[in-house]
């Protein structure tokens, strides 16, 4: 056996942001039915999603982008995890 096949792997952390409660129910069905995935979270607006990225810190956000209201540098701002702790800072002062 190698070590990779003994070693146990911690699951990668998802963080599901959408509006509509349905497509985040259709997609919890999809990634819970996959080995190496958990779900930490969902989140049906901002104000939420932010709140449950601080306490659960997920490894990824699966979030609906509506245009009107996200731009490529907030998109940026979210994969890049080097930059994740200041734009959660940021977007928490501005809603306070």
């Amino acid at each position: 056996m190698t070590a990779i096949a003994t070693r146990t792997l911690k699951p990668i952390e998802v963080l599901l942001v959408d509006d509509h409660a349905i497509v985040r129910s259709g997609l919890r069905m999809l990634i819970e039915s996959r080995s190496g995935l958990k779900i930490v979270g969902e989140a049906g607006n901002r104000a939420e999603a932010l709140a449950v990225a601080a306490r659960e810190q997920p490894d990824i956000i699966l979030l609906d982008l509506d245009p009107q209201y996200t731009t490529p540098r907030r998109i940026t701002a979210l994969c890049c995890s080097a930059q994740w702790d200041w734009y959660l800072r940021r977007r928490l002062r501005k809603s306070s």
